[in-house]
Formats: structure tokens, sequence, C-alpha cells
């Protein structure tokens, strides 16, 4: 890389150019509003891959902006404190250490740390390190810490079998009016109303319409039933053998929300769906997400022990933490990806002889994917009709 001085650029008065082939990306220090230049080749098509990861060899450049000059370390280093820096929370309990060092074979800068309890002197981090440039404020130890505990209540909170709150329920409730739509549902064949009516609640039905002027002109005129409560109603609807497959809702109100999460929850803690099942059950969850509830209103359970895991209806019959660890391949090996075993296009196999493998938690066959926001997620492979499951 090379610098040109007195040339407008984005940078400032000077301009970088990088050397043949490479390319060049930059950002702002936040301590020291130097700017840090990284530069690294434009084709890396040609640099090899070991273990499916490409190592992109780069050169890092400090350059001090106002002097229109690439600093060394030796220039670079006054910017800065090298010496140890010690902060004490702000209620006393915690003490990090943070220092400021330089790795000369990289020539870069990085932070070296550690946090202890105070009363007790036990490191509660030991060794942390975290790149010393940096385009934002770096968050310190003490608060990733306590960070770390308000989401692990978070975690906690999320597996207890949270319940709809009924002062919820009941506000929803008082607010309905006369001809108020709770609910609309529909089969192939017909199509359902359920609304107030006189104080009480009245389902109605017709044909289901094929064309937007019929949804347009719909009326309902045949009663099918009357119900003092929504819980008659409700009885009367869930009796319907899988209700959720039957038929598609359309739309619904806040107040019969309560009624369709308690089913699903209950729906699976009692049994084990398809996973056809939990995609048509899903379609009328996505009705009742509701940002003002607890995530553990929604429930979810292990595929393989049974107890609660966080709700994540992208994965179904996924296996908790500790279900996880259990896993073998079909030769009852423990899965090792650091020794033996890979995952490539969301297969299992081994290192040595590329032989894709089945996995297993005890005598269930589960499979991988990777999951939404990193890492992977193993789930409960469904059986096929003549191995004993429907």
């Amino acid at each position: 890389m090379k610098l040109i001085p007195n040339r407008e650029s984005e940078y400032g008065k000077f301009d970088l150019i990088p050397d043949k082939g490479q390319e060049l990306r930059w950002f702002i220090d936040f301590e020291s509003e130097l700017i840090v230049v990284s530069e690294s080749p434009r084709d890396i098509s040609e640099i090899p891959a070991e273990h499916g990861i490409k190592v992109i060899p780069t050169r890092t450049y400090i350059v001090e902006p106002n002097e229109q000059q690439i600093l060394g370390f030796e220039q670079w280093r006054k910017y800065f404190d090298y010496d140890p820096v010690e902060t004490i929370s702000a209620d006393g309990k915690l003490k990090e250490i943070w220092q400021r060092k330089h790795e000369k074979e990289s020539n870069t800068d990085f932070y070296e740390g550690y946090l202890i309890e105070i009363e007790t002197g036990k490191k509660l981090v030991d060794d942390a390190t975290s790149i010393a440039f940096y385009d934002k404020k770096r968050t310190s130890l003490i608060e990733s810490y306590y960070q770390s505990i308000e989401r692990k209540k978070q975690y906690l909170k999320s597996l207890e079998k949270g319940t709809y709150p009924e002062e919820k329920y009941q506000s929803y409730l008082k607010s309905l009016e006369e001809g108020d739509l709770l609910m609309q549902y529909l089969d192939e064949q017909f199509i359902y109303e359920l609304k107030r009516h006189s104080g009480q609640f009245q389902l109605k039905k017709g044909n289901t319409p094929i064309s937007r002027a019929q949804w347009d002109e719909l009326k309902l005129d045949t009663l099918t039933g009357e119900f003092e409560t929504l819980e008659d109603f409700w009885k009367y609807f869930y009796t319907k053998q899988n209700w959720f497959v039957k038929y598609h809702l359309r739309t619904n109100h806040r107040v019969i929300e309560k009624s369709i999460i308690s089913a699903h929850n209950q729906m699976l803690q009692q049994r084990e769906l398809s996973y056809d099942e939990y995609e048509k059950l899903y379609k009328w969850m996505t009705k009742c997400f509701n940002k003002e509830l607890d995530r553990n209103v929604y429930w979810q359970f292990c595929s393989n022990c049974g107890e609660r895991v966080f709700y994540f209806p992208r994965y179904p019959k996924h296996a908790c933490k500790n279900c996880v660890s259990l896993i073998t391949d079909e030769h009852g090996n423990k899965l090792d990806y650091q020794e033996t075993h890979e995952l490539f296009s969301e297969k299992v196999r081994l290192k040595d002889s590329q032989e894709e493998v089945k996995i297993f938690i005890n005598d269930d066959e589960y499979w991988v994917s990777d999951a939404r926001f990193g890492g992977v997620v193993y789930q409960k492979k469904e059986k096929k009709v003549n191995e004993g499951l429907g």
C-alpha cells in the first residue's frame, strides 16, 4: 500500500493506493481516531481452504490522518496506554483489569484481561483477549458479565411453563362490542365466523368463496351454534379431530389467542406431532404471536427427553443441549468435530474416509441442519409409516 499526500480522497487530504491485486478496507479507531487500513487479495478463489475455511492473508496499516503518514509501532504507541488499567464495577463487587499489548509477528495490538470477584478473589473470567483497534467503544468485562447473567435469567424464564395472563385475556374480553368478529376459519367447503351477539357468541357458516367478488359480498346465514362463553365455544371446536389440520384460520381477534395457544401447548405436551402437523399448527400460531406476551407462554419440548426447551417453531423436534451430548453415529462413536467427524452439506461424515454416517440418540435417528442465526441444530427424524409412525 502506498500513501499519496495532499490528494483529496475518502480518507481525507491524502489518498491510499493498494498494491496490485489487493483491495483496502478501513475504519477510524474509536480510541485514537487513527485510521486502520487492512489490505488483502481481491481474488481469493485460488487460496486453499483448510477444513472448509479460507485464511485470507491480510496486512494492517495504521495511518495518522493529520500528518498524512503510515505509522510504525514506535510511532503509534504514543497514542495509547500500555500499562494495566483497573476498573471497579458500580456496585463494588467486580474488578476488571485490561492491558494493551503489541504482537510483533502480526504488527498489531490486542487487549488481554481478566475479571475478579472482589469479595472472594475468584477469577470469573481469565485470559480474556480482545482486538485493540475498533471503530466502537469496547464492551467491558463487567458489562459482558452482567449481560450474560441477564441473558441466563431470560433463558431460564423462557423454560418455565408460562401461562396466558388472565388479566390480558379479560381486558380483551371486556373490549368486545356487538358484532365483533372473533374468529373466521374455513375448509374447502365451508367458511365459519364466530361473532359477538347479544352478550353471547354466535357461530355461522356458509359456502367458502371462490372469487374476490364472493369474498366482498360474504354473508353467512346458517346458524351453527350459540355459546354463552368463549370457553364453551372452544370446547365445542376443540373436539373436532385435528382441527388445526382440517381448518385454515383466516383472521382472529386477540381474545381467541388464549384458547389457541393453550391448545397448542397441551398438544405438544401430550403427544408427538408429525412435521406436517407441526407446519399446519404453526400457521394457526402465526396469528397468535403477541409482543406483549412473555416468550415462555409458548411451549416446546425436547424431542428426546421431553424437557422444556426454548420456543423455536422453526425447529419443532430439536433436542435440548443435554440430549445433543448423547448423540452418536451409527457405529456408536460420539460426535467429535475436532478429530473424527465433520459437517458437509448438512450431513455428518467421517474425516478419514469421507463416509456419510447416520446419527442417533438411543434408537431414534436424528438429522442436522444449519441454524438460522449460526451453529447447527439437531432434530428427530420422522419415521416412515412402515416403521411404526404415521
